[in-house]
């Protein structure tokens, strides 16, 4: 098997998986579970918030990659 080469954390864009979750894989790699429960709480309060936004401003949300397989897996009503 080949070992996967990514650029460092700090290189990485915002929204690259492992830049975007690294403080809660930190957490619960090193059994800080109390800490890891907290990280993802802000996280998901952080995607909340930003959901409540779209709504009001009535924008619509769509997804930036793979939109062909979300769209007809998942069709919207």
């Amino acid at each position: 098997m080949t070992p996967k080469t990514v650029p460092p954390t700090e290189l990485q864009l915002p929204n690259e998986s492992r830049r975007f979750w690294k403080d809660l894989t930190d957490a619960i790699l090193s059994k800080q579970f109390n800490l890891s429960n907290t990280v993802k709480q802000e996280i998901e309060e952080k995607q909340r918030q930003k959901a409540t936004e779209r709504k009001t401003n009535g924008t619509e949300w769509k997804p930036r990659y793979f939109t062909g397989a979300v769209s007809k897996a998942f069709p919207r009503n």
